[in-house]
């Protein structure tokens, strides 16, 4: 379940409310009415609120209230929330809560009527209550928050509220199962004397969904592996076709995919967790948190994570060794060993390990140090001032090909291209190489013939969905 958490501002004395709308009134103690831009509520005598917990806006507003005159005794609180949104929004808070899109759509799902109103009933975590109602004609969501007891009083409450349900034309997009697939349009592109060339590898069934930030992939001979929170997807990779073998519920969230030639799959996950498959099934748990990079051979790898001492983890006869790497104590000035202050992605070629991070100092940017397998430094790429060429947005990939090093920027939407020697051949822009918008770059592996293979996730051009894509580089 999502994870939900307001602040909850200290208790004001009096009802006087200012706030950036006009639409806001509070008729007086006696009559203890919120009246906002989306909904109206009369509140019993035996409740209270906050004026600093009301907002009230054209298109979002929500007011806090609560049980008796004591905020902090309060055995009940009582939430509302609205918000004009588009539906891909509202339809990725339902998968973020749980509820199947194919029932919301259908009709079938349960729902609780409330003052004329359908809503959609489910809790969270904390065991919070939430009730949702979305309004098509405007594209407004309501949610209404309970934490404590649903009783007689908080239903009373709950009875009291009038939403102001106006048709403003909204028009929702099509669901994803209606909607129209993104096809990209890639050509090939001049990087120094090379010509790289993006192919489009489709699914045989377009994979789409509301997430973006999240994908992980690997590729191994005929198989790749895509991983989306606690789902492991396995593919078949024809050369020009991805079709699909299996999904699978695993029992932990992972944090990313890598394989060996040997064909087995290293699952990073948190909290010691991270595991080894073959086959299909785990051979291995490796006891590493954050995460692990694993050099083709399967002999071992570096696990990074954020600020925290990366390691070396060697897998030899069903065992884990670990030890130290070059850098440590990177959050401390003093005790620090190796360049960064914090690392953010580890990548293993045959001959090379490249280690992205933000260099210690202050105000210091993000670069990619390339280190032979002995750990000594050969290569530092990356731009000093932001208007430099190659100044790091947020990479989430990088490789070692033949010819040079490519990096992909997350947030620029741009791959970089540098020689063997470190020199900067090329930026490009993803519209330009690979036909698409705006996508998120969401991961890049190297493929055993020396590919580079780059995962992304593209907003469709009707909203239905996000487009998840796969793409072939060859040619450098």
């Amino acid at each position: 379940m999502r994870k939900k958490i307001w602040k909850i501002l200290p208790l004001v004395t009096g009802l006087v409310l200012l706030t950036a709308s006009s639409a806001l009134t509070v008729h007086g103690e006696s009559d203890n009415t919120i009246d906002v831009t989306l909904f109206k509520l009369n509140l019993p005598d035996d409740w209270s609120y906050d004026p600093n917990d009301i907002s009230d806006y054209e298109y979002t507003c929500s007011v806090s209230v609560f049980e008796g005159a004591d905020k902090d005794n309060s055995q009940n609180d009582f939430t509302i929330k609205a918000n004009e949104e588009s539906s891909y929004s509202f339809r990725k808070y339902l998968q973020t809560s749980d509820i199947d899109l194919h029932d919301y759509a259908d009709g079938t799902i349960e729902k609780t009527t409330i003052g004329d109103v359908d809503y959609i009933r489910t809790t969270d975590n904390f065991d919070r209550i939430y009730y949702i109602y979305r309004h098509e004609p405007s594209g407004v969501t309501y949610k209404v928050i309970i934490s404590g007891e649903e009783n007689d009083s908080v239903r009373n409450v709950f009875n009291n509220l009038e939403l102001k349900l106006e048709d403003t034309g909204n028009v929702e997009a099509p669901y994803p199962w209606d909607g129209t697939p993104f096809t990209p349009a890639p050509q090939s592109i001049a990087v120094g004397d090379y010509t790289v060339t993006p192919e489009y590898i489709p699914f045989s069934v377009s994979q789409n969904g509301f997430e973006i930030m999240r994908h992980q992939f690997a590729i191994s001979g005929d198989r790749m592996y895509h991983q989306l929170n606690n789902t492991l997807e396995t593919y078949e990779y024809t050369g020009s076709t991805l079709n699909l073998l299996s999904s699978d519920t695993m029992d932990e969230q992972g944090m990313d995919l890598f394989t060996d030639t040997d064909g087995k799959l290293y699952i990073s996950r948190n909290g010691g967790k991270g595991i080894v498959m073959k086959d299909g099934q785990t051979i291995l748990e490796t006891g590493t948190s954050g995460y692990l990079s694993v050099h083709p051979s399967g002999a071992w790898g570096i696990t990074s994570y954020l600020g925290y001492d990366t390691e070396k983890v060697t897998f030899q006869d069903g065992s884990v060794l670990t030890e130290p790497w070059i850098l440590t104590s990177m959050n401390d000035d003093e005790a620090r060993t190796g360049i960064f202050k914090f690392v953010s992605l580890v990548e293993i070629s045959n001959d090379h390990i490249m280690v992205y991070g933000r260099l210690a100092g202050d105000d210091t940017p993000s670069k990619i140090a390339v280190y032979d397998l002995e750990g000594n430094q050969q290569l530092l790429l990356g731009g000093d001032q932001h208007e430099d060429p190659a100044y790091f947005g947020s990479l989430t990939g990088i490789a070692e090909t033949a010819n040079g090093y490519i990096a992909a920027d997350g947030n620029m939407r741009e791959f970089y291209f540098w020689s063997k020697d470190g020199t900067l051949l090329a930026e490009v822009d993803c519209y330009d190489m690979f036909g698409t918008r705006y996508p998120w770059i969401e991961d890049m592996k190297v493929a055993e013939d020396g590919s580079v293979m780059v995962l992304m996730t593209q907003d469709r051009d009707d909203d239905s969905a996000s487009e998840l894509m796969v793409f072939r580089l060859t040619g450098f």
